[in-house]
């Protein structure tokens, strides 16, 4: 679930869950539509964008590995690995911890760019919620988005609320850029079992997910949004302003 800045969820209760799937088709029969076009034009923009970054990232985790493996010191190798190890090496981390880290980015992403391609990503509002009484619902609502990990529903989607378009104070990226970052983030909680991981708080960029001692790349390499963020420097969507706020060390 990615939200700014308040307690996250990753996923609902399963009583909840299936309370709600009852009443589903109560709703879908509804009129109304929550997104506007221009909305449904966005999250078609950012779902294609999100395969361009997580294709780039494919490029960037071969060279890495390859010169990981050859200890080879090109120019492009020597890039490729600079990029892995800021989003998910602390200074103790070992060689082999990192052969094993660029392994798993490199075949979470490959089944993510595979879902995309082939055309079984899903984006939509969780329907049940539209009439949301409980806080426990309504912090879902004002979640940016939430999905169920591990493709737990038999289909592939990501369930954007009432979040996903404001651009939040504080936050370290807004507009196009943050909402392919979601989709991405939440992406890998479905495809590659990632987590909100809680050290000191949740580690959303905006608290700081810079790898070190306190915050180590073990517990980053489990991180969703590091794992976002890290395809978005790949993608070359990055300023160094956006990437040195993420990377601070809290």
């Amino acid at each position: 679930m990615d939200r700014i800045p308040a307690p996250t969820f990753q996923r609902l209760a399963v009583g909840r869950y299936s309370r709600a799937r009852q009443h589903s088709r109560q709703y879908l029969r509804a009129g109304s539509e929550i997104f506007s076009d221009e909305h449904k034009k966005h999250l078609a923009s950012a779902s294609q964008h999100a395969l361009a970054w997580c294709q780039k990232v494919g490029a960037v985790l071969s060279v890495a590995a390859e010169a990981h493996v050859a200890r080879n010191a090109t120019v492009n190798g020597t890039t490729a690995l600079t990029v892995v190890k800021r989003w998910f090496a602390d200074p103790a981390t070992t060689e082999v911890e990192l052969t094993a880290y660029i392994s798993r980015l490199a075949l979470g992403f490959k089944a993510i760019i595979a879902m995309l391609n082939k055309g079984q990503f899903v984006p939509s509002d969780w329907v049940p919620l539209r009439t949301a009484t409980t806080a426990d619902d309504i912090a879902f609502i004002d979640s940016e988005a939430f999905t169920f990990s591990g493709g737990g529903e038999g289909m592939n989607v990501v369930y954007i609320e009432r979040s996903f378009f404001q651009n939040h104070a504080g936050s370290v990226l807004a507009g196009h850029k943050n909402w392919t970052r979601v989709v991405v983030h939440e992406l890998t909680h479905l495809v590659c079992r990632t987590e909100d991981v809680n050290i000191g708080q949740t580690r959303y960029a905006w608290y700081g997910i810079g790898p070190h001692a306190g915050y180590p790349g073990s517990a980053a390499i489990r991180n969703a949004d590091n794992w976002a963020f890290f395809a978005a420097d790949c993608g070359g969507v990055l300023t160094d302003g956006e990437r040195a706020q993420a990377l601070r060390i809290v």
